[in-house]
């Protein structure tokens, strides 16, 4: 055969290649396969290096797929091949703009005057925004001019890097964060991005996110020192406050209080945030600790953070405890405040003032000295104290020329042992008590049902008052 003709055969060949190819590509950029599409162009760009309309559609995909770096030169290498050839031109200049690079897309647009004059407009608010920096205390003047910079140049690093750092400054951190995370697209080997995000992250007290943050900078370069002793600090943070939580799911409160102890020992840097669910936890566990350091616990919660409608709730249920009834009351109603769909809180409040309206009268956990969740063994050694204590031949002994009035309310006191034992002992009669209703009260209950002392007999105007010493009282010693 002619080598001729040899050739001609083979061109031909290469043309039905590329074109089945190009075709290929096309029906992948039509079906948003993009990553295929970028393969099929570039394989037609193989056979056939100066294809503008390849590498046309290939640097639109790739403006698709977020890597603009590769589609400049692929926009630069059609515009060599076709000067003419404005579309690509004016994709490139708009490249150009969303990047800050101004002086390049005036270039590109030398042609259109609306775009010279936002060019123009955005050099005026990139040079005040750089005249903000270098004056004392001027973020806000320095983030007004960066947004106007960053709604028309989004892709340009040095204008994120920097409203994150404006942000930093003013305390604003979830901001910064936001500008911060462009930064790891637009350069996927900015360690220095996810170490500031992880810090800005841990200064929230957001461990976890901060963890998570700190292992992207360590697997792009696991010998990045910073990035390396931030994640030892916060991992092991981490895992103490991971361990509370789990705990605490459980009910295991002594677990939980163990690993809020190692995470405040782990929390070197005081961060208030952490203090704070430290705090949170901690108030959460009031079943646990039952006294008064529950109180603080709680103080401690709502001084570090007063927005959390649970922690109110918390302290209410250990007020409640130890009979601040009032206390309880105000703490279910800010707890409201906070979170009017708190679950059962109007139930909550009204059983409250229940409790409330019931110690006006007779609190049988105040006068036998036990709080709520006193245990059994608890309420009959507190009854057998007071009990002596208010025995009819103690009192008189003890009071030979008491009045009327001091009878009386000896008397009153003696009933009151009585009957707080009766209730406190069984199961029925204190679950309602507890659910502020009392089952020895005359409106509720027959008296006479009830009253260890009825039809008028009165030790405390017999037992040692001559005549009536020698009577006998049955105790539940």
């Amino acid at each position: 055969m002619d080598l001729g003709v040899a050739y001609l055969i083979f061109i031909f060949f290469i043309d039905i290649v590329i074109a089945t190819t190009m075709e290929k590509a096309n029906q992948f950029l039509a079906q948003n396969r993009l990553s295929e599409a970028v393969e099929a162009y570039s394989e037609v760009l193989q056979k056939e290096p100066k294809n503008y309309q390849a590498l046309y559609r290939r640097a639109t995909v790739y403006q698709a797929l977020g890597r603009t770096k590769n589609a400049i030169p692929d926009l630069t290498a059609v515009l060599e091949i076709r000067p003419d050839f404005m579309q690509a031109q004016t994709e490139r200049g708009k490249i150009y703009i969303k990047q800050g690079k101004y002086d390049l897309a005036e270039e590109d647009f030398k042609n259109d005057a609306a775009k010279r004059n936002e060019i123009q407009t955005l050099k005026e608010a990139d040079q005040a925004y750089h005249a903000a920096m270098y004056k004392e205390n001027s973020f806000e003047e320095a983030i007004i001019h960066l947004t106007t910079l960053l709604e028309k140049s989004p892709w340009n690093i040095e204008y994120l890097e920097a409203r994150a750092s404006c942000y930093e400054h003013r305390g604003k951190f979830s901001d910064a964060i936001l500008d911060l995370r462009p930064t790891t697209k637009l350069n996927p080997d900015n360690t220095k991005a996810w170490f500031k995000i992880s810090s800005l992250y841990y200064a929230q007290g957001h461990v976890e996110q901060s963890l998570e943050s700190v292992r992207e900078c360590l697997r792009l370069d696991q010998d990045h020192k910073a990035c390396g002793d931030h994640y030892k600090k916060v991992k092991k943070l981490n895992k103490h406050l991971v361990a509370a939580n789990d705990a605490a799911q459980k009910n295991n409160w002594k677990k939980t209080f163990d690993s809020l102890e190692s995470a405040e020992s782990a929390n070197k840097d005081n961060i208030s945030q952490v203090q704070a669910e430290i705090a949170q936890l901690r108030c959460r566990g009031v079943a646990f600790v039952k006294d008064e350091s529950g109180i603080e616990y709680c103080n401690k919660a709502i001084e570090l953070d007063d927005n959390h409608a649970r922690t109110y709730v918390k302290r209410s249920e250990l007020h409640t405890v130890l009979g601040n009834y009032e206390e309880a009351i105000a703490d279910l109603e800010k707890a409201q405040e906070i979170d009017n769909n708190y679950t059962d809180i109007e139930r909550l409040i009204q059983e409250a003032k229940k409790r409330l309206k019931q110690s006006q009268k007779r609190d049988y956990y105040k006068i036998l000295g036990v709080n709520r969740k006193a245990k059994k063994k608890e309420i009959k050694k507190a009854y057998r104290d007071k009990a002596a204590k208010a025995h009819p031949d103690v009192f008189n002994k003890e009071n030979p020329d008491a009045t009327e009035e001091e009878l009386k309310k000896a008397e009153q006191h003696w009933l009151d042992v009585a009957a707080a034992f009766e209730v406190l002992t069984d199961d029925e009669m204190r679950q309602q008590f507890d659910a502020g209703k009392d089952p020895l009260d005359a409106e509720q209950v027959a008296e006479d049902n009830r009253n260890p002392f009825q039809g008028g007999f009165n030790p405390f105007r017999n037992a040692g008052r001559g005549g009536g010493g020698g009577q006998k009282f049955h105790f539940h010693f």
